[in-house]
């Protein structure tokens, strides 16, 4: 083989790549969660469409009570069974479950990522600013905060407006982005 020199050149070669792929994948499983959720929500509607269409509408006069789906069920475990050996999906996204129960609850809740909607995406910069909407809480990623001038504006404005109560930072993601960098540029 060649020099130790040559060796260490062509592992560092290689981590990055690793690297490069990693990120491809992670875009690729993002994008793939989307698609999921789009679908079920697409069949959602389609079943409530049919379920309108086959006359099973409530009357006028009665409302639904809202279920609870906070809290454990029995499916869960295999949700997760099927979300890691199926899917490959190691974990929920930050916060995804939150927004979920939050939204179960009847809680506006949204999250602002990468992944996030153009649609969703524009409703929410829409209600920071002008408020027109409801918004209770929003989970928002390091990145969007730290390299989004378009949501510190939306976000400056909210403020200045009286909208804005209580701002919430989880750290631990920074740390671990933190310590990544570290160990790479250690290299």
């Amino acid at each position: 083989m060649g020099s130790t020199g040559e060796i260490l050149e062509e592992l560092l070669s290689v981590e990055a790549e690793l690297h490069d792929v990693q990120d491809q994948i992670k875009i690729l499983l993002d994008q793939q969660e989307k698609l999921y959720q789009r679908q079920s929500a697409l069949k959602a509607l389609l079943e409530e469409e049919e379920s309108q269409a086959s006359g099973c509408q409530q009357s006028e006069g009665s409302s639904a009570a809202k279920e609870n789906w906070s809290g454990s069920f029995e499916w869960d475990s295999r949700a997760d069974d099927i979300r890691f050996n199926i899917f490959g999906i190691s974990s929920y996204r930050a916060n995804q479950r939150e927004v979920m129960g939050l939204e179960a609850l009847g809680i506006p809740a949204y999250m602002l990522t990468s992944t996030t909607s153009k649609e969703d995406e524009k409703f929410i910069y829409k209600t920071l600013e002008k408020g027109e909407g409801e918004l209770k809480v929003l989970y928002v990623t390091p990145e969007k905060i730290s390299k989004s001038k378009r949501f510190m504006s939306k976000l400056e404005k909210c403020h200045h407006a009286g909208r804005l109560s209580l701002i919430a930072i989880d750290v631990s993601v920074l740390i671990a982005h933190t310590f990544l960098l570290f160990v790479l540029n250690f290299h």
